[in-house]
């Protein structure tokens, strides 16, 4: 009855949710008319510096030059603005001596122009977000992730994962496997199929902030804003089974963020437009024209400015004050009448100023003020109305069809354990608890339900609230329950390591005590904290393991070594997706914020085997600070001397990097039919015994694993062991005073060297 009810409420959200329905976009709004305009203005814009943006599909967006395009065609769209270049308007030589007859309604001169204001737009920031929860991806820099090269965005193709090996892989079957982001999206719809896929739709954030100068020295107007535009809604996306992402995927989700990101961009204009509408109109004096007492000044205003007659404008410096009149609007400007001053103080060149018919004291400033700019700071949001962008058009071929009943029967086994999905998902998405609040929710039996945990762990002392003193479940070694310990730091202050992989499970018995907590934490403009690490994936405070990847690799490392606080940075989603902003982003996160060390558990094997920009960016700002990385060689049975897996094959160029490997208890690289250990004399520092050890998972859980990861997990905490105040070359003296030579292993690891 329960699942029958829970699928009813499923389909009557979905029902309610479905952007092709008249309840999610409404009847069409009639557009408000156009604003009256007194004239066009003319702007002169300055190149917008370039950023890139990284793209699901692997490719980059020239944001800057689109932005220059885009704001053009809006000032000109508008009916408000003429644009020009940046080369300064001269007056020019003209063929109409003063004493010839009145222009007559069609007369057109050599025109000038004066640009109004000059506007120069910086993008600072540009986030595009999708999804929620599992399925929540950012893409894009901000103030946490900066810019950086486009090395690894997504996937390569299909459903086998391409930039990471075997690391990510799930466990199990199909629903019951260990992947537990949830994947759906706001809405889920039988009927919409394409590409073996069941089509559904996403909710959507686009954020742009910018800083934009506009500046009018002739009006002696000068005005800096900080922009920060919102957008969202909902836009077509394609669920993929559990396991991974299509070209669909990518399609689909590029078309969306370019969409949106021009939805709002067009924002920022507005908010150009709302300061530009109110500057006065500038123009120069081209000539005079004077027939029987009456004078006629043409006034340069740009290609058809449209000046409304009865416009009036003053002449900037002249002996004395001097108003002239629009009469009537021409392709080459305005012609103008005196209505105030002499004839004789007008002449070509001359600056001609809008005196606007309601005058703010802001605009209209006197003469004697032309070319002194009164700076006007100030910041403004800006929300746009929900757009939901329709669906991408897909290339042919791109992505083969499947049969519709087979699409509905894939669709109909999700919905059946849809709940289960759910409920799966929630139990791994969780917030940081206190320590108080887990042993009273956690650790702490009572008479009704006595402690029974799969992972053995003993009664707490109750009286331990404090983090410090926090109780810590011991592995068990070979089924043999090692006596539990009370960590309590005598000297010194614990070493901070910074995990980078899918999070982690800081609420494991095995962690929780060993759980980095930022001293100061920060607060961004979505209003994420980093109190306890950051998820650069989907731009959220919560970094917990929603795969299992990191949660192992953390446990290896407290195991080895309790004196340690782990930081968890997550930059992979439960499939493996990451992008390289989110990358370089957690290597300067733990650098900032006092990690000595860093611990990169996978690897990357590129296509081209070329350098990699992103990890030579990361590894040089931790070579600059004294940060070592501990690093995965890899699980492809490679030498990664002759076929470059990254960051481990850096070691030959950064010597703050540790490239570390596997062996099993005989001392031979490890080698299984799921996965086989990376070598390399010249690149891989260090073997290490791992095979086969007790590891964490998530939601309490415990497993075993055998992987060049966990290896250069138990290098990095015995690594801690000989952080010190010294050089970053002296911890790695240390952790290989603690190693043999093998014969056995010297054409496999540096000096045939393996921990003991």
């Amino acid at each position: 009855m329960k699942v029958r009810s829970a699928i009813a409420w499923v389909l009557l959200v979905t029902t309610s949710l479905d952007p092709t329905s008249a309840h999610a976009f409404g009847k069409k709004r009639k557009s408000p008319p156009p604003e009256p305009i007194d004239g066009k203005r003319v702007v002169s814009l300055a190149s917008t510096p370039e950023v890139s943006i990284e793209l699901p599909d692997q490719s980059a967006y020239a944001l800057g030059k689109d932005f220059d395009a885009r704001l053009t065609s809006w000032l000109l769209q508008s009916g408000r603005y003429l644009v020009s270049d940046d080369a300064p308007s001269r007056p020019m030589t003209m063929a109409l001596s003063l004493n010839e007859k009145t222009p007559p309604p069609d007369f057109q001169w050599s025109g000038t122009f004066l640009p109004t204001a000059r506007v120069a737009v910086r993008i600072e920031a540009m986030t595009f977000q999708t999804g929620s929860r599992g399925s929540r991806m950012i893409y894009g820099f901000n103030d946490r992730m900066p810019q950086a090269a486009n090395d690894f965005p997504l996937r390569a193709g299909g459903y086998a994962p391409s930039w990471f090996g075997t690391t990510f892989d799930e466990k199990g079957s199909v629903p019951f496997h260990s992947t537990s982001g949830l994947e759906l999206g706001e809405g889920f719809t039988l009927d919409l199929l394409f590409a073996y896929l069941v089509v559904k739709y996403a909710h959507y954030k686009s954020r742009i902030r910018a800083h934009v100068d506009i500046e009018s020295p002739l009006a002696g107007l000068r005005e800096q804003k900080d922009i920060q535009v919102q957008g969202k809604g909902y836009f077509y996306d394609v669920s993929g089974a559990y396991n991974g992402y299509s070209l669909g995927v990518r399609i689909a989700r590029k078309d969306a963020m370019l969409k949106a990101t021009q939805n709002t961009l067009s924002g920022v204009f507005q908010a150009i437009d709302q300061t530009l509408k109110n500057y006065p109109i500038l123009g120069r004096v081209d000539g005079v024209v004077v027939e029987n007492g009456e004078s006629w000044v043409l006034l340069g205003m740009g290609s058809d400015p449209q000046i409304l007659p009865g416009t009036k404008f003053e002449l900037l410096e002249t002996a004395s004050a001097v108003v002239v009149e629009s009469v009537k609007s021409n392709p080459s400007g305005s012609i103008a009448r005196i209505v105030k001053g002499r004839v004789s103080e007008i002449h070509p060149g001359l600056v001609a100023r809008q005196i606007p018919s309601t005058v703010a004291p802001r605009v209209l400033l006197s003469a004697k003020l032309a070319g002194v700019s009164v700076l006007n700071q100030s910041s403004q949001n800006i929300d746009l109305p929900d757009q939901n962008i329709s669906r991408a058009q897909f290339p042919d071929g791109a992505v083969p069809y499947e049969s519709r009943s087979s699409a509905k029967r894939r669709a109909l086994f999700e919905l059946i354990f849809l709940p289960y999905r759910i409920w799966r998902y929630y139990q791994y998405d969780q917030a940081y608890q206190k320590p108080h609040v887990l042993m009273a929710a956690t650790l702490m039996p009572t008479a009704e339900t006595p402690l029974e945990s799969p992972i053995g762990l003993t009664e707490p002392d109750p009286a331990l609230a404090d983090r410090s003193l926090e109780p810590v479940v011991p592995l068990e070694e070979d089924g043999i329950r090692l006596k539990q310990a009370t960590v309590e730091i005598a000297t010194g202050d614990p070493v901070t390591v910074a995990v980078i992989d899918s999070g982690v499970d800081y609420n494991h018995p095995w962690l929780h005590a060993f759980q980095w907590i930022n001293p100061v934490p920060g607060i961004d403009q979505n209003g994420e904290s980093d109190a306890y690490g950051f998820d650069f994936s989907s731009g959220d405070s919560r970094a917990y393991d929603d795969h299992y990847h990191g949660t192992q690799i953390a446990s290896v490392i407290v195991r080895e070594n309790p004196h340690v606080r782990i930081m968890p940075l997550k930059v992979f989603n439960p499939w493996g997706i990451t992008q390289s902003s989110g990358i370089l982003a957690a290597f300067d996160f733990a650098v900032e914020h006092g990690a000595k060390i860093i611990v990169c558990a996978w690897d990357t094997l590129l296509s081209t085997y070329s350098a990699n920009q992103t990890f030579e960016l990361a590894l040089e700002r931790a070579q600059k600070h004294g940060v070592m990385v501990v690093a995965s060689a890899g699980d492809r049975g490679l030498s990664i001397d002759r076929f470059p897996s990254y960051p481990a094959a850096l070691s030959r160029s950064f010597d703050n990097v540790l490239a570390v490997t596997v062996v099993d208890d005989a001392d031979q690289l490890y080698r299984s039919a799921q996965r086989s250990a990376n070598f390399g004399p010249l690149s891989v520092g260090l073997a290490v015994r791992a095979a086969n050890i007790q590891v964490a998972e998530p939601r309490g859980s415990k497993s075993r694993m055998t992987s060049t990861g966990g290896a250069a997990a138990k290098a990095a905490a015995h690594l801690a062991a000989h952080v010190s105040d010294q050089h970053y070359l002296e911890w790695k003296a240390g952790l290989f005073s603690e190693a043999e030579s093998l014969p056995s292993l010297s054409d496999r690891v540096q000096e045939g060297r393996r921990l003991k």
